[in-house]
């Protein structure tokens, strides 16, 4: 299969590698979408991955794929499924994963079916990304580009329950890019009073805007810092770096 390939210089290239082999637990996919993440593969190019040192890699993080096979075990997998997170989980012929979602073809794994098995937490069998893989049902009325976006979905509303924000509260979101639009949004959504989002290009200040921002500021145009003690001189519960997906708190 064919696999976008990084290298320890930040050189990309399309390569040929070994399809992955599936467990009794695990399905074979064939990918169909995957999204660009600011937080895993552009920073595996440009080695600032916390962590990560382990080149030539196999980029690709927000996968979505079709299950093609599956193995003698698998219950709640079936040919046809479209899964969220299909990822690589060994090493192809020198090319380790970087998640490896821009491969031809990834893997899932039965959840259900793993600890019922005895392959759950704790043995060699189990990935934990086999809690987050999710199907993608024909009812749901979602395409492989729009299933891709629902991991951005997802992990910013986990995000955002991590970091602990509640109603009423004020947030200023740096970047609005599609996660600091999700932020916008979900932080409206969830009823938080105030939300400022910053941005450097217009059309994304507007787009915020359209959000649900209360406030919306060109960074590239004005003292981002100044217009929001204007607002709260006291400052702010919250700052959202939306690219970095970290929040400080009491600002």
């Amino acid at each position: 299969m064919k696999a976008l390939i990084v290298d320890g210089e930040g050189r990309l290239s399309v390569e040929e590698v070994s399809m992955p082999q599936i467990g009794p637990c695990q399905a074979l996919v064939k990918m169909e979408s995957c999204g660009v993440c600011n937080g895993t593969d552009s920073k595996l190019i440009h080695r600032t991955f916390k962590n990560f040192h382990t080149y030539p890699a196999i980029l690709g993080h927000e996968g979505v794929g079709k299950v093609v096979k599956t193995g003698e075990f698998v219950e709640n997998l079936h040919v046809g499924d479209r899964v969220l997170l299909p990822f690589l989980e060994e090493a192809a012929d020198g090319y380790v994963p970087g998640w490896g979602a821009y491969a031809e073809y990834c893997v899932v794994g039965d959840e259900k079916s793993a600890i019922r098995h005895g392959m759950g937490p704790g043995t060699k069998q189990w990935n934990e990304a086999y809690a987050a893989q999710t199907v993608i049902r024909p009812e749901d009325r979602v395409d492989a580009v729009g299933a891709s976006m629902i991991i951005t979905f997802r992990e910013v509303l986990s995000a955002i329950r991590r970091f602990g924000f509640q109603p009423n509260e004020t947030v200023v979101v740096f970047g609005a890019g599609p996660v600091g639009l999700c932020f916008t949004r979900f932080l409206k959504l969830l009823g938080l009073k105030t939300v400022i989002t910053t941005d450097i290009l217009e059309d994304k200040v507007e787009t915020a805007r359209r959000m649900g921002a209360d406030y919306a500021f060109h960074s590239a145009s004005c003292n981002v810092t100044e217009e929001v003690k204007r607002i709260f001189p006291d400052g702010v519960d919250y700052v959202v770096d939306a690219v970095g997906v970290n929040a400080l708190i009491n600002q």
